[in-house]
């Protein structure tokens, strides 16, 4: 009988396993990004988040497939995600902008 822990060292996982009769060993698995400092504007920051979100998706996905013995997805790449969220970002800014005009007309009507 053996007991089999997941554990993360350093941003990395490692599989750890120990036997009932003695020994153990370990696995190196993946490892994630690390976390990028945040930025003050609107718009770096969506998009930021907006990544942060893709690659911990990804982590779980990976995570996953690793403790079923499967192989580790593969990751989207950096360029294809940043002009996805980058899509987003500006769609959510131009949403905050029509926002605010509608406010304002609406103070202006009253």
């Amino acid at each position: 009988m053996q007991s089999v822990k997941m554990v993360q060292r350093e941003g990395c996982w490692v599989k750890q396993t120990e036997r009932t009769f003695g020994g153990s060993s370990e696995e190196l698995g993946f490892c994630t990004k690390a976390r990028p400092r945040w930025a003050e504007d609107r718009l770096s920051r969506l998009v930021q988040e907006c990544m942060a979100q893709a690659d911990y998706r990804w982590e779980n996905r990976a995570l996953a497939a690793w403790t079923r013995g499967e192989p580790i997805p593969p990751q989207d790449s950096d360029d294809q995600v940043a002009r996805t969220c980058m899509g987003q970002a500006a769609s959510a800014l131009g949403l905050e902008v029509q926002n605010d005009v509608l406010k304002s007309r609406l103070a202006d009507v009253d």
